[in-house]
């Protein structure tokens, strides 16, 4: 069954959002998302950048039966050195946006409580300058 995670819990390592295991898996994205809807797939929810997206583990889809897809190789068993270096970049580019995505978390928490600390002086502030007010009103 789908669970959500709270935010800031980030995700395991071998996880992978449901657009990476299409790509990785060769399946339709809108199959996973059913599959993992219908709790076919185990899979949790975890905030992104456009709102919630579900993460899935490797080991999941695989235990679903899924196979993902051979790597692309050359006649001497190595991968081409364009896709080397885009798979590379790719990798530190996901990199980042989980440096980030924990960044903006944590911004986003502190904001939170920014916000309610400036409820809680404003609260106060009014209390203040009524009792202010009923001192100035009580003189003679």
């Amino acid at each position: 069954m789908p669970t959500d995670r709270p935010a800031g819990t980030g995700t395991p390592a071998g996880d992978l959002s449901l657009r990476d295991a299409a790509l990785l898996y060769a399946v339709a994205l809108r199959t996973l998302r059913t599959r993992v809807r219908c709790g076919q797939i185990p899979g949790y929810k975890v905030r992104g950048i456009r709102g919630h997206e579900w993460r899935v583990s490797r080991d999941a889809l695989d235990i679903s039966g899924l196979a993902a897809r051979p790597a692309v190789t050359t006649a001497a068993g190595e991968r081409p050195g364009r896709v080397a270096a885009l798979e590379l970049e790719l990798e530190l580019a996901r990199l980042a946006l989980r440096a980030e995505s924990a960044r903006a978390d944590r911004a986003d928490q502190e904001l939170g409580f920014a916000l309610l600390e400036c409820g809680r002086l404003r609260a106060a502030l009014r209390r203040a300058e009524s009792m202010l007010g009923s001192t100035v009103a009580a003189r003679p």
